[in-house]
C-alpha cells in the first residue's frame, strides 16, 4: 500500500475493493476453546460386539468426564465475550465465524475482550484447582452408570476412561483473537481477479446493509404484531427496541440516511404515550405507520447498498497512521 511524505498509508483506487473496505474496519476472528470433558462409548463399555453393523446403526453416546456444572462460570464468559463481538460487529461471509468490526468499534471491543480474557483465565485457575476433585467425584459416578449398564469389563472401560483425563488440564483452554485486514489485488493487470476482488466486496457491503436493516425491522415487525393484536405493548419489548435502535445507530458505518430517516421515525413513535397505553390497535395511524417503515427500508435497499459502495469507493486519499 502506498505512504505519503509522512509515512502514512494511503490509498488512491477507482475500483472498488478489499482496501476500501478494510480502511473502515477489520476482521476480528474470536477463538475460545472450553475442554469438552467427554469421551466416546465403545460397544465394548456396553458388552455389545464391535461389528460394522454395530458402528453404522448404533450412536451409543459418549462418557461425561466432568458435570456441567464445573464449566458454567467458563460458559458464562465466553457468552459474554461472543456477545460483545457480536455488538460491535458484523457477519463476514468469506472467514467462518470472523466478524467485520468497523474502526470506530475496534478500540472499544478489544477492551472489553481484554477484561473476559482476563476472567477467563481465572476462571480455568480456579478449575485447575478443582480438576483432581472433579474427577475424584466423577469416576464413581462413570463407575455406576457402567454397571448399570451391564458393562462386562468394566475395569478394563474405567481404565481406558481414566487415562482420558488430561495431565495439562490448563493446555486445555484457550481464549484469544486474531485481528487483520484484506489486502486488495496489486496487479493492474489482473482485470479478472479485480472484477471478482469488487463482486466479493460488493457481497460484504450487502451484508452489513441488510443485517442491520434486518434487524431494526425485526422489532419494528414486534411491534406491530403486539399492535395488531391489541393490548398494551409491555416495557420489556420498548426497552429491547431502544437497544437495538442505539446498536443501529451506532453501527450505522456506511452511512445508510434512509435508515437513519426510519430509525427516527420509530423513536417518535415509541415515544408516544399512547404506544404503552391499553389499546394501542385503537390509535389512529399507528400500524399504518409501521408498516410504511417497513416497506421504505425494502424499497430503499438497493438504493442504501449503491450509496455505501459510493461512500467507501470515495474514500480516496484517506490516511491512517503506521
Amino acid at each position: 500500500m502506498p505512504k505519503d511524505e509522512k509515512g502514512e498509508k494511503t490509498m488512491t483506487t477507482n475500483a472498488l475493493g478489499w482496501d476500501n473496505l478494510f480502511f473502515s474496519g477489520s476482521i476480528v476472528d474470536l477463538d475460545i476453546n472450553i475442554w469438552s470433558a467427554r469421551l466416546s462409548v465403545r460397544p465394548a463399555d456396553l458388552g455389545i460386539e464391535d461389528t460394522a453393523a454395530v458402528r453404522e446403526a448404533l450412536g451409543l453416546g459418549v462418557v461425561r468426564l466432568a458435570p456441567h456444572k464445573a464449566f458454567e462460570r467458563l460458559l458464562a464468559i465466553r457468552r459474554a465475550a461472543l456477545k460483545d463481538v457480536e455488538n460491535s460487529s458484523f457477519n463476514f461471509p468469506f472467514i467462518r465465524g470472523a466478524r467485520y468490526v468497523p474502526e470506530s468499534k475496534v478500540e472499544s471491543l478489544l477492551a472489553k475482550l481484554d477484561k473476559r480474557q482476563t476472567e477467563f483465565f481465572g476462571a480455568i485457575n480456579d478449575f485447575s484447582d478443582r480438576y483432581q476433585f472433579i474427577r475424584a467425584e466423577m469416576l464413581p459416578v462413570i463407575r455406576k452408570a457402567l454397571l448399570d449398564a451391564a458393562c462386562e469389563n468394566i475395569e478394563e472401560s474405567i481404565t481406558r476412561i481414566e487415562a482420558e483425563y488430561p495431565k495439562d488440564i490448563v493446555s486445555c483452554f484457550f481464549f484469544g483473537w486474531k485481528i487483520y485486514g484484506i489486502s486488495g489485488t496489486k496487479s493492474a493487470t489482473a482485470s479478472e481477479a479485480i472484477t471478482q476482488e469488487t463482486e466479493q466486496v460488493k457481497d460484504v457491503i450487502r451484508e452489513i446493509v441488510k443485517q442491520l436493516r434486518d434487524e431494526f425491522s425485526e422489532k419494528v415487525s414486534s411491534i406491530a404484531k403486539i399492535i395488531a393484536r391489541g393490548g398494551k405493548i409491555p416495557t420489556t419489548s420498548i426497552d429491547s427496541c431502544r437497544e437495538v435502535l442505539k446498536r443501529v445507530k451506532e453501527m450505522n458505518v456506511f452511512g445508510d440516511a434512509e435508515l437513519t430517516n426510519q430509525v427516527r421515525a420509530f423513536e417518535r413513535i415509541l415515544a408516544l404515550d399512547s404506544v404503552v397505553g391499553p389499546d394501542t390497535n385503537k390509535v389512529p395511524g399507528l400500524a399504518a405507520d409501521l408498516d410504511k417503515i417497513q416497506d421504505v427500508l425494502k424499497t430503499s435497499l438497493d438504493v442504501a447498498i449503491a450509496n455505501a459502495e459510493k461512500n467507501l469507493t470515495g474514500l480516496g486519499n484517506r490516511r491512517i497512521s503506521m
